[in-house]
């Protein structure tokens, strides 16, 4: 009873650590703030924070474990096939057949089906399992020797540390913006469900009104969650074309690059460009990244500014997350930012000059720039 007990708690850690390397992945940053567990969140965070220690971690302890599930299953197998008249090779072949069936539907297949679907949801079931075998792992990779975990990435970090150290003393704002050339993809980019984006069957009549409304120089079309292509308002074909023709026949291709490459790589591979689709490590559609939102950065605005007891004025980006620190108040949406829970509330992005009441907060619209809420009055009822 004892070995079937340790065999199906072997399943269980095979299932949240194979699991858990496809959801820490598969989650950006950003998505954490969704998390309503502060335990969970700082866990998963952490473990975001150290990819490749974590990757190391679930790796030798993944080996282990189902290692040990082996064991335990071919002791068991034995004891139940014992007294039977089998050949001892085709029974060590049904073992190894049945227990590789097992290791593959509880072991691999689910959990990272599971995980590709819903990454966050298992991410922070996983997060307790994982945590203590990344606590105990951790020290060990870093005596890994660096060639296993070398990216050219690490090259640009060493001559951005060099920049810093000079400027540092001189300009401590050139030290902030070399800073900001460490930022990932990911933490620049708009997300797939914050951007402008068109349907390959919408006409060339409607494009030009969200040209109209929004005023960007490239809209992003998409096929329900898979990427076609920009459609460019300097394209002349667009402008000549009957109205009611579909815009799939005037997509272009633009670059892709992933959500966790550095900003400073983009930037250095495709100097000529300004627009860009930014995918996953499956390959999925995730947002989009502008030049404009990289220089963005190298400016940024104060993210809030008190105007009185109970009123501030925020911007769009701003997590929730912060805001409720800002506010002493839960919230209680699943939205990463400001912006998304006005959208959330209202099902589109307000003008200026609208008001949105909830939950005793009460948003102005202050300044709006194309889809971007930059400018939001917000203040206590």
């Amino acid at each position: 009873m004892g070995k079937i007990l340790i065999f199906f708690l072997l399943l269980f850690f095979s299932f949240n650590l194979s699991g858990c390397e496809t959801a820490i992945f598969s989650t950006l940053r950003a998505e954490l703030e969704k998390i309503k567990s502060r335990l969970i969140l700082r866990i998963a965070e952490k473990l975001k924070q150290f990819e490749k220690e974590t990757l190391f971690s679930l790796l030798v302890s993944n080996t282990f474990v189902n290692t040990f599930t082996a064991s335990i299953f071919s002791s068991l197998f034995s004891s139940f096939w014992g007294d039977l008249r089998i050949p001892y090779g085709l029974k060590q072949f049904i073992d190894i057949l049945i227990f590789t069936a097992i290791i593959l539907v509880f072991g691999e297949v689910s959990p990272k089906l599971i995980a590709v679907k819903y990454p966050l949801k298992m991410l922070s079931i996983n997060s307790l399992v994982v945590y203590p075998f990344f606590l105990l792992l951790k020290p060990v990779a870093k005596f890994i020797p660096t060639f296993s975990f070398k990216e050219s990435d690490d090259a640009i970090g060493d001559v951005l540390d060099e920049m810093e150290d000079l400027a540092i003393t001189s300009d401590p704002a050139l030290s902030s913006r070399i800073s900001i050339l460490r930022t990932k993809v990911g933490e620049l980019m708009t997300p797939r469900d914050n951007i402008v984006a068109l349907k390959p069957t919408d006409t060339v009549k409607y494009f030009l009104e969200v040209v109209g409304r929004y005023s960007y120089s490239s809209y992003p079309v998409l096929d329900g969650s898979e990427f076609l292509g920009v459609l460019r308002v300097s394209d002349v074909r667009i402008i000549e074309a009957d109205p009611e023709e579909k815009v799939e026949r005037f997509v272009s291709e633009c670059p892709a690059v992933p959500v966790n490459v550095l900003v400073l790589k983009v930037l250095k591979d495709y100097p000529d460009d300004a627009f860009f689709a930014v995918i996953d490590e499956y390959g999925n559609f995730v947002g989009v990244l502008t030049l404009w939102d990289v220089l963005e950065r190298f400016h940024p605005a104060p993210p809030v500014k008190w105007i009185g007891k109970k009123s501030l004025i925020v911007s769009g980006d701003l997590p929730i997350h912060d805001m409720e620190l800002i506010l002493r108040k839960r919230i209680p949406f699943d939205t990463p930012t400001v912006q998304s829970l006005i959208m959330e509330l209202t099902g589109r992005i307000p003008d200026e000059g609208e008001f949105i009441e909830f939950e005793g907060i009460k948003f102005e619209i202050i300044e709006k720039e194309f889809a971007k809420l930059t400018k939001i009055k917000v203040e206590l009822t």
